[in-house]
């Protein structure tokens, strides 16, 4: 295994109930139900980005730096869509969030609807997801 896989295999265990605290206690509480459409959402987009992306995608979702390289498959936490996730449209970007990325190994942030995956032990909200949304449009 190269040191990318064995790091991939080590957060993957570190993500597993128990192995860690509950990553919600790092969002304060005015975050813990953001408002939609208001300045309030996109500071609370940065700050649930912070506790539960920026670990893979960078804390201003440049991806990881020194890591990988563009041909390299086993590099988590690329940039963003290269920063620009606005070349996304809302419902593909929500759904990304809320379901992850099976083979580029983002977990899924969301309780989706039953589609053979266990609901995360942590999840955020619809409005907590569409927050992030905004703060990640708006890097």
């Amino acid at each position: 295994m190269t040191t990318q896989m064995v790091d991939d295999v080590i957060a993957w265990l570190q993500s597993l109930p128990g192995n860690r605290e509950d990553p919600n206690d790092a969002i304060s509480e005015s975050c813990r139900e953001p408002a939609a459409g208001t300045s309030a959402e996109q500071r609370c987009g940065e700050e649930i980005f912070q506790a539960r992306c920026a670990v893979c995608h960078g804390p201003e979702g440049s991806g990881k730096e020194g890591l990988g390289t563009l041909a390299d498959p086993w590099f988590q936490g690329k940039a963003l869509w290269k920063g620009d996730v606005r070349g996304m449209d809302e419902r593909q970007h929500f759904l990304t969030i809320m379901n992850g990325r099976r083979f580029a190994f983002m977990p899924q942030f969301g309780e989706s609807p039953a589609q053979g995956t266990p609901v995360p032990t942590y999840p955020l909200t619809d409005a907590q997801i569409q927050a992030v949304m905004q703060y990640e449009r708006g890097l």
